[in-house]
C-alpha cells in the first residue's frame, strides 16, 4: 500500500537519526521503530527513500503486529455491546460486521497505525463503560485503564479526541469527578512524553527533512525544512 512505503522511510530515517516531518503524533512510529530495530533494518538508501520497494525491510513483523490489533478489535466491539446492555446475540452482530468488513480487513494487514488506533479507541470505550458499571477500586482501575488508553490513542492521531469527549461525558453523567480530572490532565502529559521519547533518536538534531525530496508541494516543504529539531542531549539537560 502507498502509505506503507512512506512509513518505511519514516522508520528508517528515525533509526538513522534524521528528523522527518509527519503530520501525526509520533507514538505509533515509535512502536514501529522499536519492532523494526528488534528484527533489524538494513540502513540502505533504498529503505531511506519513500516509494521504493521493501527489499529486506522487515515489513512482515510490522504487519503481524497490526494484524494482532485487528484481531482484538471485534472482541472490543462485542464487549462494548455487552457493557451497554445488549444481549449476546445483539452484541455479536456488530462484532461480526467489523470482522468481515473489507476496510477493516485491509487495514489489519498493512503496516499503518490506523488499526492500532481503532483498537485502542475501542478498548478505551470498553473500559470506560466497565468503570461506569462498577464501584470502588474496581471502578477506579477500569477508569485508569480507559484514560491510559485514550492518552495512547491521542498520541497516535488527534482523531482520538472525539472518543475522549465521549468518555468525559460518560464520567460527568456518572459523577466520576476524579476520573474526569485525570482524563483532562493525563493525555497532554503522555502526548508530550511521546515527543520527548521521539526526539531522543536525533542525537545531533538538525532540520526537518521532507518525506518526498524534490517535491515542493508535499507537506508544504518550503516551511517544513525551516523546522529545527534540538539535539537529544539538549532536551535532557533542560
Amino acid at each position: 500500500m502507498f502509505d506503507e512505503l512512506i512509513y518505511k522511510s519514516y522508520i528508517t530515517r528515525t533509526i538513522l537519526g534524521e528528523p522527518t516531518f509527519d503530520i501525526h503524533p509520533p507514538l505509533a512510529k515509535l512502536l514501529f521503530v522499536n519492532v523494526a530495530e528488534h528484527y533489524g533494518v538494513p540502513l540502505t538508501q533504498n529503505n531511506e527513500k519513500a516509494m521504493q520497494p521493501f527489499g529486506e525491510f522487515p515489513y512482515v513483523p510490522l504487519r503481524e503486529l497490526v494484524a494482532l490489533f485487528g484481531a482484538l478489535l471485534p472482541l472490543c466491539v462485542y464487549g462494548i455491546g455487552r457493557k451497554i446492555g445488549y444481549s449476546e446475540l445483539a452484541s455479536l452482530i456488530p462484532a461480526l460486521l467489523v470482522t468481515f468488513d473489507n476496510a477493516f480487513i485491509t487495514y489489519s494487514r498493512v503496516m499503518l497505525p490506523d488499526m492500532i488506533l481503532l483498537c485502542v479507541d475501542a478498548a478505551a470505550l470498553l473500559f470506560a463503560f466497565s468503570a461506569a458499571n462498577q464501584k470502588g477500586r474496581t471502578r477506579m482501575a477500569y477508569a485508569a485503564l480507559s484514560i491510559a488508553l485514550l492518552a495512547t490513542a491521542i498520541s497516535i492521531k488527534w482523531t482520538a479526541l472525539g472518543v475522549l469527549l465521549v468518555v468525559m461525558v460518560l464520567f460527568v453523567r456518572r459523577k466520576m469527578w476524579g476520573a474526569l480530572i485525570a482524563a483532562i490532565l493525563v493525555p497532554p502529559l503522555v502526548y508530550i512524553a511521546s515527543f520527548l521519547l521521539f526526539f531522543q533518536f536525533f542525537s545531533v538534531g538538525g532540520h526537518m527533512l521532507p518525506i518526498f525530496e524534490g517535491d515542493k508541494d508535499a507537506y508544504n516543504v518550503s516551511w517544513i525544512t525551516t523546522i529545527e529539531v534540538p539535539r537529544a542531549g539538549d532536551i535532557q539537560s533542560e
